[in-house]
Parts: structure tokens; sequence; C-alpha cells
């Protein structure tokens, strides 16, 4: 009896190569998409933490509120 050598892909002959390559090629864009989700929370965490800005609730309603003194230019004489 020869013996096997061990498979890194051990169910690879039940389903076809064509749809393999097609389940590799939708692993590949989803895995990028989960980059760049990856870097817009590092993003706001970044913004929350270090600039203490509230952005998510600016880009949902459009409004921001601003610090007195800093951008205000009605205040200054």
């Amino acid at each position: 009896m020869a013996e096997q050598t061990p498979s890194f892909a051990p169910m690879a002959e039940l389903r076809p190569f064509k749809q393999g390559r097609h389940f590799a090629h939708l692993h590949y864009h989803q895995f990028n998409i989960l980059l760049w989700v990856i870097a817009l929370l590092a993003a706001l965490i970044f913004d929350v933490i270090y600039k203490r800005q509230r952005l998510v609730g600016s880009a949902i309603h459009g409004k921001r509120t601003v610090d007195a003194g800093v951008g205000d230019a009605a205040g200054t004489e």
C-alpha cells in the first residue's frame, strides 16, 4: 500500500476547478474590502481620540459643533 502525501486542500476534488477559482477571486476582493473597512475605522478612532472630533454625527446630519474661539471669525474684533 502506497503512502499518500497530505494535501493542503483535502476537499478540493469535491468542487470543479472553475468554482474554486471563483471563490478564490471572491475571497481576494472581500479581503481588500475588509482592509478598507479597518482603515476607515482606524481613521475614525484616531479622530475621536487624538483630535477629539465627532465626525460620525457630522457625517450623518451634516452639521458640526465648533469650539468657542476655534474658526469663529464673528467673535474676534
